[in-house]
């Protein structure tokens, strides 16, 4: 695959991050830095690595000037990945993709969902049932992740440790026995990097120990609510931004798993149906990200069905993704 100069200048001024080059004998690694001051935007700076030269450039242009007599170049990656010029503005557009055409891209599907940070008792009431059925959606999730760390350990370490559920029973009351014993956060996943805890190795089951200490803290937050923000207490539409939007509702659930991430810390997912009183209020929004600008409601998804996610926006990180 070949960059031409133009071709690599539309790459920077559309957030390039890294990119290899090769001209003739010679492999260029560029790579785009930031940099912060308090008072400004962040401004960047090109670093060019070729042999055991390096180079610095303030300015895209400047790095432009200094590239221009070895283009063409045959392109090796462009931001860590090997894809053309073609491929990387496809996924630059899908990055920057407006609201119009995110419904249009999407229009199969009929409903979407927003993410309070909160358990919005107002919205879902905080019953023992309702607890229960958070607590074990995060450790079905967490269990699924762990099962596939395990499944790549060798035949002789599981022999060694046991069938899977056995092994993560034992790590978990592990656990508890220690939070009972310490009356706070044990840190066992630390503890076992020291190799003191009941099980040392393989390196894997850091992540059982961590997981496990995870589940029980967030038990443990579950009957700490009253400490958490205040619009716990009310609901999320007696804000005038998700008024409109109370109509269109579905139903709502809270827990510590939703389509873009998992918490150590409840939160309440909205299911609204998209109609056309939902798809104007959406676009007021010129995208994805927009939607938690100053906002209660975060992380919007859309959906042919429920169980059926076809984009998912982890709006608070600045990401999304075609599922």
């Amino acid at each position: 695959m070949n960059l031409t100069l133009d071709e690599l200048k539309s790459c920077l001024s559309d957030g390039l991050s890294e990119c290899s080059l090769q001209a003739g004998d010679v492999t260029f690694q560029m790579q785009t830095d930031y940099v912060f001051s308090s008072e400004e935007e962040p401004t960047h700076v090109y670093r060019l690595s070729f042999g055991r030269r390096r180079k610095k450039f303030d300015t895209a242009e400047a790095l432009l000037a200094y590239l221009a007599p070895f283009a063409p170049f045959t392109l090796l990656s462009l931001d860590g990945k090997e894809q053309s010029f073609e491929e990387f503005c496809e996924e630059r557009a899908f990055f920057h993709i407006s609201m119009p055409d995110l419904l249009k891209r999407y229009e199969e599907a009929t409903l979407f969902s927003l993410t309070a940070p909160a358990w919005v008792k107002a919205d879902v009431p905080c019953t023992k049932e309702a607890k229960e059925g958070a607590q074990k959606s995060l450790r079905d999730a967490l269990l699924s992740h762990l099962r596939k760390i395990y499944e790549g350990f060798s035949k002789k370490d599981k022999k060694r440790l046991g069938d899977f559920d056995a092994l993560f029973s034992h790590i978990e009351e592990e656990v508890l026995a220690a939070y009972r014993k310490l009356k706070k956060t044990p840190f066992l996943c630390d503890k076992f990097a020291l190799g003191k805890t009941d099980f040392t190795s393989p390196d894997g089951l850091w992540h059982f120990y961590h997981d496990a200490e995870f589940v029980e803290e967030a038990r443990r937050r579950l009957t700490r609510l009253k400490s958490s923000p205040s619009y716990e207490e009310s609901t999320i539409f007696e804000e005038e931004r998700y008024a409109h939007l109370k109509e269109s509702l579905l139903f709502a659930k809270a827990g510590f798993v939703w389509h873009c991430t998992l918490s150590g810390s409840p939160a309440t997912t909205y299911f609204f149906r998209l109609d056309e009183r939902t798809k104007a209020w959406l676009l007021q929004f010129k995208n994805d990200y927009a939607l938690c600008e100053e906002g209660l409601l975060e992380d919007f998804a859309l959906y042919r069905s429920e169980e059926d996610c076809l984009f998912s926006s982890c709006t608070h990180e600045g990401f999304h993704v075609e599922v």
